[in-house]
């Protein structure tokens, strides 16, 4: 969150035969300006450039409010005008703004975007260890985020264990998710001690004291 590029990819940028699976993440609030490069041929993919011959696989994250030239949320190109490379980017079950309308493809590059995905505000709520929790009514919020178990149970129902989430929430009650896996960025449940770092600073001292 909060990252500035001045070229291409300004939360993740995936070049060059590179083959990121990104799960579970949330890419929010990230821009990229284009003031780097061939005026015109820059500025791509706010949140996730994919280019160069590169294969990206997305599933169950957030992809919000990101800002680039063209393709705010996602960009999928071959790189070089004369020595194209097409890519290719799969998005699964995941929160993109604006959705498909919000990702540009390149020409002889690929785009796979199965149902499931869904173009809804996830509904960000904030807790004293950070902010980007998803809302939910367990945890004290009058609504659920629609980023909640969302996984369409007639294509395979992803369980929180599938993906090594045990002990991991997305709830601002620090409670851990269980069931179905929920959308975005999950915080390790914190240990004990750490609950005493109220500032929070990174360090237990006076300041959390008082």
């Amino acid at each position: 969150t909060k990252n500035a590029a001045a070229r291409d990819g300004g939360g993740i940028s995936a070049n060059w035969y590179s083959r990121p699976y990104i799960s579970n993440c949330t890419v929010t609030a990230n821009a990229v300006g284009g003031e780097a490069g061939e005026p015109g041929k820059t500025g791509l993919g706010g949140g996730l450039y994919v280019s160069y011959h590169s294969d990206c696989e997305v599933s169950d994250s957030i992809f919000w409010n990101n800002y680039g030239l063209i393709g705010h949320e996602m960009y999928v190109g071959t790189g070089f005008e004369f020595d194209p490379r097409p890519s290719r980017l799969v998005v699964w079950f995941s929160d993109v703004k604006d959705g498909i309308d919000d990702v540009y493809v390149d020409d002889g590059c690929t785009l796979i975007w199965p149902p499931g995905n869904i173009d809804a505000d996830p509904l960000f709520v904030s807790w004293i260890f950070g902010d980007y929790y998803l809302s939910q009514r367990a945890s004290g919020q009058s609504v659920d985020s629609p980023c909640v178990r969302t996984d369409d149970p007639t294509t395979g129902v992803t369980k929180v264990a599938d993906v090594g989430l045990v002990g991991y929430s997305t709830r601002t009650d620090g409670a851990s998710d269980t069931g179905i896996v929920n959308m975005g960025y999950h915080r390790l449940v914190l240990e004990p001690c750490s609950f005493c770092d109220i500032d929070p600073n990174g360090k237990i001292d006076f300041f959390d004291f008082a």
